[in-house]
């Protein structure tokens, strides 16, 4: 496979962008389920998550009962909606801009 061609505005050309973005959708769950188990202890070991012997609220499925306690599951709530409002920041940004394109 050849490197993504780049076109003379500096933009990557359509068709590579589409293979480079449905590949990961591809490949990056068949990494995540070769790498689960380490993953999940990796989390554990870092605190991120909390073992089966805390008794966790929320119990991440394949995990061996490993899962979120409620300070854990309330910081989860607060990046979610954080990300949700960035993104929807975002998004208004780019409508106001686009309409402004209209508008001249």
């Amino acid at each position: 496979m050849s490197a993504p061609q780049v076109r003379s505005d500096g933009r990557t050309d359509p068709n590579d962008l589409m293979v480079l973005l449905f590949g990961g959708m591809i490949a990056g769950p068949a990494i995540l389920a070769f790498a689960w188990t380490s993953l999940v202890g990796w989390l554990t070991d870092h605190h991120v998550l909390v073992d089966a012997a805390h008794d966790p609220l929320v119990v991440i499925p394949a995990s061996e009962g490993a899962g979120l306690d409620l300070p854990r599951l309330l910081l989860l709530g607060a990046l979610v909606l954080g990300l949700l409002a960035f993104l929807g920041s975002v998004a208004v940004r780019v409508f106001r801009s686009r309409a402004a394109e209209v508008d001249r």
